[in-house]
């Protein structure tokens, strides 16, 4: 299936490659720029201010979506907010590397992304700040998968604005 996506706005740079094993699409705005890789089976043009797909019917009006977002990413920073609820949990900014204290045994080191901005507000909350929505969804959901918040207490690493399903406990007569 093809189709030609409307132009692009002239403040925006974009640049296909095609390789062997898949294809390569660069983003270029205001605020710096993302690099997306497609599968072997998706082919992307850029003619003048043209974008022009070829893909299985699937993943094609996936794939659209994602181009219609770069849009937005390169022109604003995206922002998302993440918490800890419990007892002792904190967060430090040491260097290049985020330290989390867990209620573990041990302290978890993680290196920090390049291109993902980081602003520690306190001990409990962190704000971070990135072009690229995706790579700061995949950031935040690893951090998350390290404490996951509990259905019971609410204690955990929480993002702002996802819901926790949260569990009654159980009632006990006397």
């Amino acid at each position: 299936m093809m189709l030609e996506l409307k132009k692009y706005p002239l403040r925006i740079n974009l640049f296909a490659i095609a390789g062997s094993r898949s294809s390569y699409l660069f983003v270029f705005g205001l605020l710096g720029f993302i690099k997306y890789r497609f599968d072997i089976n998706v082919l992307v043009r850029v003619n003048h201010n043209l974008i022009k797909i070829q893909a299985e019917k699937a993943l094609f009006y996936t794939y659209t979506k994602v181009i219609n977002n770069f849009y937005d990413w390169v022109s604003k920073k995206s922002k998302k907010s993440v918490s800890l609820v419990g007892l002792g949990f904190k967060f430090k900014l040491f260097k290049s590397k985020l330290l989390l204290v867990l209620g573990y045994s041990h302290i978890i080191k993680i290196k920090l992304p390049s291109n993902i901005k980081f602003i520690l507000l306190n001990n409990r909350n962190l704000d971070l700040f990135c072009i690229d929505l995706i790579s700061l969804n995949n950031f935040i959901y690893n951090l998350r998968r390290l404490k996951p918040p509990e259905p019971y207490k609410g204690k955990g690493i929480l993002i702002e604005g996802t819901k926790t399903r949260r569990k009654e406990s159980k009632k006990v007569d006397f």
